[in-house]
């Protein structure tokens, strides 16, 4: 296995925290192989469908990362999830990551036009395993479409986690991410979102434990095109 090095999180053209901050521009080494690992689905709720290796059909351009190019080399499109209608319970995506695992993931989540959901994705494992994990999810809101989306992170505290959601927005279209980060020893979280289309509405909430050796490293992108 080739040996590469990343920076994750890169630092914004024109930021300019970055002196008293300290965030920003990480380094990570890979010398590992790195295998797919989907989440498990328990239940699918009415209004969610889900299609393995594949990409959504959309008008609305890909996402783009603000975590660096540490995806082009990660597994892509592996997992698809549509929004139909109006949901009425979230859909719940488990990553049970196990001690010595070195997994990614990438999630294209799709909402049609006029869909309401809420999705879930739920990170855990044992308190004293170790591994590497980088999940992507990448949205696509239709027009009117409104999305909530869940990441719980409770991993083991010896784990790397690399975390994006990304998003892009068509007109009305209404976003919030929350993001929960409370495990694992190195933690990279980024966020990029587009908010392409007239009137629309992104938000996000953030909490997060970093205590000990805990790391964490974050950087959300938000562009008005």
């Amino acid at each position: 296995m080739e040996t590469k090095t990343y920076i994750v999180n890169p630092i914004p053209q024109r930021a300019v925290t970055w002196s008293w901050l300290k965030i920003n521009n990480d380094t990570i080494t890979v010398d590992f192989e790195i295998s797919k690992k989907l989440p498990k689905i328990d239940t699918l709720p009415n209004g969610f469908s889900v299609k393995e290796n594949s990409a959504p059909q959309t008008n609305l351009v890909e996402p783009l990362t603000g975590s660096g190019k540490i995806w082009e080399d990660l597994s892509d499109n592996d997992m698809l999830v549509t929004i139909e209608g109006k949901t009425e319970k979230p859909l719940i995506l488990n990553f049970n990551l196990e001690n010595n695992e070195n997994t990614s993931c990438v999630i294209n989540i799709h909402a049609k036009k006029d869909s309401e959901s809420s999705i879930i994705l739920f990170y855990s494992g044992n308190p004293d395993s170790k591994g590497f994990n980088a999940t992507r999810t990448k949205l696509y809101a239709e027009e009117n479409a409104k999305v909530h989306l869940v990441k719980v992170q409770m991993l083991g505290n010896e784990y790397v986690h690399i975390d994006e959601s990304s998003a892009v927005t068509a007109d009305n279209a209404n976003v919030l991410f929350t993001i929960i980060e409370l495990g694992g020893k190195h933690i990279d979280s980024g966020i990029h979102t587009d908010l392409r289309g007239n009137n629309s509405i992104f938000k996000s909430k953030l909490a997060y434990l970093c205590k000990d050796s805990q790391y964490l490293d974050m950087n959300h992108e938000i562009y008005f095109i």
